[in-house]
């Protein structure tokens, strides 16, 4: 999953915040923007798609389909925090003070931050803020702060783990901006004991350190299990364990292999998918995904002669009829991978994977609304096939259907948050003469890609269209530097 950039420069205070109010006249408005007002701040009033999408994206990963909070930015904030105020739940964070750190450290700081606040809330951590001023609860004692601090902390790394991240990046923050110095009479631990917490919540993620596996079968169980939760390093190094007790496990090998594709070590799972077909001849599955895997190191010879194999042990599985349509397009053989697809759905008519192929091949050929037809199937098939969208989407804006296309990418962004469907959405704004928001969409491209050069050539566009000739020149000037032979011409026409 790309993310949107926000970055921490200074020391920071990952904090629960309970405060002691004097300005009860506050409580009398129950919206969020009184909330900065109690930090002696002014709200601002934006909405950051790229930061709400993250918080999604966040959730998603522990089985939350919905974002519960509300994303609040503050002027002069120099802080995350989690607040519940008259059973909202908010995540305050300073605009300015993210905005000025942006290139102090890498994505993976926001999402740590973002998570470690959402945790606070998900834990209970929060008291309510209207009921502490009114006495009807008491606050956390410092002890029990810290110990929530670590179980913010835990989660954290375990979220970061999960979607990918490496554990040095999920300790970069408490590693730069905390430290040692004796905790007593803080809210927060000293940097060792959270960076020990994060180290916890990270290894969790991988199956490690949480369960004693006492054979290796229970080292292949724990292995599967981080398989489906897509922790495929974690299952990597479980499959290595139970092999290294029991070298015979053969569906060790197998599965091992397959993890090790979803990493792209293909050359590692090539070792293991001969070590199990060798064993294991007539597994026309296996041939499948070896011919995948080959295909996926351009051994297009060697992946034609494992789906012919696995076909002659099973003529009626469709997966092998997708795959040799995936090695028919890879060797630009257009026509033979449309009749492959067209025989996997012949077998299963509801195969999405195969109707999704079908589609790019109609739009290859120019034939979009043969390819729209199958892209609305998938998503009567299953509404949660994400890349739908975005295929979908493109193909909506192709044939000018903006708004679709902004209905589309909006919803596929809530997952992934790419580059590239970004500045799609701001040509659909640009067309719709929506120029703030297309401009607002081009910006957080940019903020994930800063040599996408169509995206600085399209923001320039619109900077012309409003007026700001300045800004476009600007805009122009770094897209013609990243390749755009076209904004050359307009820098000699438009620009001094």
């Amino acid at each position: 999953m790309s993310k949107i950039k926000f970055h921490f420069s200074k020391p920071i205070i990952l904090i629960v915040v309970i405060v002691c109010f004097n300005q009860t006249s506050l409580f009398s408005n129950q919206s969020e923007y009184d909330l900065c007002q109690l930090f002696n701040d002014n709200s601002l009033k934006i909405v950051d798609v790229g930061l709400e999408n993250e918080i999604l994206n966040i959730l998603n990963h522990v089985g939350i389909n919905s974002n519960s909070f509300v994303l609040q930015a503050c002027e002069k904030l120099e802080n995350a925090l989690a607040i519940t105020y008259s059973g909202d739940r908010y995540i305050l964070y300073g605009k300015g003070f993210l905005d000025s750190i942006i290139s102090k450290t890498n994505f993976w700081s926001s999402t740590f931050i973002l998570a470690h606040e959402i945790a606070h809330h998900i834990y209970g951590h929060t008291r309510d803020l209207k009921l502490l001023n009114e006495g009807s609860l008491s606050d956390f004692d410092l002890n029990q702060k810290r110990i929530q601090e670590l179980e913010a902390d835990n989660f954290a790394g375990f979220i970061l783990s999960k979607m990918g991240a490496s554990i040095h990046d999920a300790s970069q923050v408490i590693t730069n901006y905390t430290n040692n110095v004796s905790n007593i009479h803080s809210t927060h631990p000293i940097k060792e004991k959270r960076l020990e917490a994060i180290r916890k919540g990270f290894e969790r993620s991988l199956g490690i350190d949480t369960y004693s596996p006492n054979n290796a079968t229970d080292y292949f169980n724990l292995a599967k299990q981080n398989f489906f939760d897509q922790n495929f390093s974690g299952a990597i190094i479980n499959f290595d364990y139970a092999l290294n007790l029991d070298p015979n496990l053969n569906e060790a090998y197998l599965n091992r292999a397959i993890s090790k594709t979803k990493i792209q070590d293909f050359q590692g799972a090539l070792i293991d998918y001969n070590y199990f077909i060798l064993h294991n001849p007539s597994d026309p599955e296996a041939y499948i995904d070896r011919g995948l895997c080959k295909l996926n190191i351009k051994d297009f010879s060697g992946a034609e002669n494992d789906f012919n194999y696995a076909l002659n042990l099973d003529k009626t599985n469709p997966r092998i009829f997708l795959s040799r349509g995936k090695l028919f397009q890879a060797i630009g053989e257009t026509e033979l991978a449309l009749n492959s697809l067209n025989q996997a759905l012949l077998i299963d008519p509801y195969f999405n994977f195969a109707l999704y192929d079908r589609a790019n091949i109609f739009l290859t050929k120019n034939l979009p609304f043969r390819a729209l037809k199958d892209l609305n199937l998938i998503i009567e098939n299953d509404p949660n096939f994400i890349d739908t969208y975005s295929l979908r989407g493109k193909l909506k804006f192709d044939i000018g259907d903006n708004i679709g296309a902004i209905k589309d990418l909006e919803y596929f962004i809530k997952f992934n948050n790419y580059p590239e469907e970004l500045n799609l959405l701001g040509l659909c704004k640009f067309n719709l003469k929506d120029y703030s928001s297309a401009i607002n969409y081009f910006d957080k491209a940019l903020n994930i890609d800063k040599k996408f050069a169509s995206a600085y050539r399209n923001r320039g566009i619109v900077k012309e269209k409003t007026k700001d000739y300045f800004g476009a020149c600007k805009d122009w000037k770094e897209a013609a530097k990243l390749g755009c032979i076209e904004c050359l011409n307009w820098i000699k026409i438009s620009c001094n």
